[in-house]
C-alpha cells in the first residue's frame, strides 16, 4: 500500500547495548507516533527512501503518514520534537524538518513549548 506522507522527519535510533543489533526496519513500518511526556501515541507509518534496518545511534531522514491525520490537525510544526516507543521503552527520538500536509500545520506555536 503507497502512504502519502505528512510530515518529513529525522530519527535518531535507541536499541540495545549492541550496535550489530537493529532496532527498526525503514520501509512502511507501522509504529506509535508520541509527543514528548504524552502517554497516548497515535497510529503511523514511517518510511524512507531505504529499504533496510536502522541500528542503535543511527540517525534517518524519512516520512511520516498518519493513520488518522485528522487527530493530528494544527499539532504539528517544524522543529516539533518526538518519539517512537516500543510498549514503554523510547526506541527512537526525532524532529519534524517539514509539514507536507498544511491541515496539520500548528497556527499557534508557542502553545505546543509549554
Amino acid at each position: 500500500m503507497a502512504y502519502q506522507p505528512d510530515i518529513a522527519v529525522t530519527m535518531t535510533f535507541f536499541g540495545s547495548t549492541s550496535p550489530k543489533v537493529p532496532v527498526f526496519f525503514t520501509k512502511e513500518t507501522r509504529t506509535s507516533f508520541y509527543y514528548p511526556h504524552d502517554l497516548l501515541g497515535f497510529y503511523c507509518v514511517f518510511f524512507s527512501a531505504d529499504d533496510r534496518m536502522a541500528f542503535p545511534g543511527e540517525t534517518i531522514v524519512g516520512w511520516i503518514s498518519f493513520l488518522e491525520p485528522d487527530q493530528q490537525q494544527e499539532k504539528i510544526h517544524e522543529g516539533l520534537t518526538f518519539e517512537f516507543r516500543a510498549g514503554r521503552p523510547v526506541i527512537c527520538e526525532g524532529t519534524v524538518i517539514e509539514v507536507i500536509n498544511p491541515r496539520l500545520w500548528a497556527e499557534n506555536r508557542e502553545q505546543d513549548r509549554v
